[in-house]
């Protein structure tokens, strides 16, 4: 590989990288902020250690009981 193209890479990944963040971290909370009433700082606080493990991780399947879990807590008991 040539520079240039090292250079197109590395733009690329910093693009990808940026729009997961503002994805992950203020639509995706604000829109279920938006939806559910809960606020966002309940969400992000919520959502930040199995957000955190499945970064490190790179595996969904791990973090996905952690989330379930977390939503449960949020939801009024029907008793």
């Amino acid at each position: 590989m040539r520079v240039e193209e090292f250079e197109r890479l590395q733009a690329l990944l910093l693009v990808s990288i940026g729009l997961y963040v503002l994805f992950t971290l203020w639509i995706l909370p604000g829109l279920t902020s938006a939806v559910t009433g809960i606020s966002y700082r309940r969400i992000v606080v919520l959502i930040w250690n199995p957000l955190v493990t499945s970064f490190v991780t790179a595996n969904l399947f791990i973090v996905l009981p952690l989330i379930q879990e977390r939503a449960k807590q949020q939801m009024p008991s029907s008793k």
